[in-house]
């Protein structure tokens, strides 16, 4: 329980004043001294402020999970290629030496197991992608999928394809090109 005192003015009054505000989370005690009748003076002397501790650490873990949701949305559309891992299984290496083939240009890799949100993020995951599971490959802001579905893609060229369609990587023929001015 948090209590929070906030002193506006003395008055020569003495009673106290209950009110509960709007929202029922929080409620306010007003303690005056004095005389009510003799009051000539503003009558709020001091206010009291309760707040419990559950709602209030509550709103504090909802809004840090919001804001890594947000972070993690921003990751995926910012990123042109955006792994989400985990560094004891096999498959997240499996899916990175896949990526490894490529000079991928703008990546990021997020080991969740070195997280201490993982389970909250795996969560948002399944929300974004419908699993939770890892790894899961974003490129171009769009899920993939995990380890099978890019080494499917891989093996038919498919990847390649869309790493070219969101400029994560340079395209052969280009460079040729480009090589042949200098």
């Amino acid at each position: 329980m948090h209590t929070y005192l906030l002193h506006t003015e003395h008055t020569p009054c003495s009673t106290t004043v209950r009110s509960t505000s709007i929202n029922p989370q929080m409620s306010f005690q007003f303690v005056q001294s004095g005389h009510f009748t003799e009051m000539i003076w503003p009558l709020l002397c001091f206010v009291v402020v309760t707040v419990t501790g559950s709602s209030l650490s509550d709103w504090y873990e909802q809004r840090r999970i919001r804001d890594m949701e947000r972070r993690m949305d921003y990751d995926i559309r910012r990123y042109k290629v955006m792994l989400y891992s985990k560094t004891y299984c096999k498959y997240s290496r499996g899916i990175k030496q896949i990526l490894a083939k490529y000079d991928i240009q703008d990546m990021k890799v997020v080991e969740l197991d070195l997280e201490p949100d993982m389970e909250k993020m795996q969560d948002h995951l399944r929300d974004v992608s419908g699993s939770r599971t890892v790894p899961q490959l974003y490129i171009g802001g769009k899920y993939i999928g995990g380890h099978e579905e890019t080494r499917e893609k891989d093996d038919s060229g498919e990847l390649e394809k869309l790493l070219l369609r969101a400029y994560a990587i340079r395209h052969p023929r280009r460079e040729k090109r480009l090589s042949s001015f200098v």
